[in-house]
């Protein structure tokens, strides 16, 4: 599973999400968290929100015409909505919005590497990294669920 949200980091999640289960054959959801009070809750909010989801998903499948994929247009606040996605993945893919010199991930990234149900991997959008295409992925230093950080990987 991956998280998206249209921030810089999204397309970069997005597309390591797509590499690998194109790698490991397996399928993907693709969810997009709508916070509370973004007005998603009506269903002319939702099927515009499915319409954003599609044109981000769109490029990457393209690249992968094979790779099976659902997409769950899933209101509610991040962490929770994601918390619920990880108890049924193999990996969960999010990507960070943290600033690299102050903060390593951001703040619902480091909340989910804590309370999901699965590993969880960051990834950091770089400069090129805003396209809708594939693009350079830089993977943020791996965290174990104890919140020891492995700096020999």
């Amino acid at each position: 599973r991956v998280g998206v949200d249209g921030s810089t980091a999204a397309p970069v999640a997005l597309g390591f999400a797509f590499q690998e289960a194109a790698l490991r054959n397996v399928s993907l959801e693709v969810v997009p968290v709508l916070p509370p009070g973004s007005g998603a809750d009506q269903p002319a909010d939702l099927d515009a929100a499915e319409r954003q989801l599609h044109g981000w998903v769109r490029p990457w499948h393209d690249a992968h015409p094979r790779l099976p994929v659902t997409l769950t247009v899933a209101p509610g606040h991040p962490i929770a909505v994601l918390t619920r996605a990880s108890q049924q993945a193999r990996l969960l893919v999010v990507g960070a919005r943290g600033d690299a010199h102050r903060l390593p991930v951001g703040s619902v990234s480091q909340q989910l590497v804590h309370l999901a149900a699965c590993p969880v991997l960051v990834v950091r959008a770089t400069a090129q990294a805003t396209r809708n295409v594939p693009a350079t992925v830089r993977v943020t230093t791996p965290v174990d669920r104890t919140g020891r950080v492995d700096s020999a990987k």
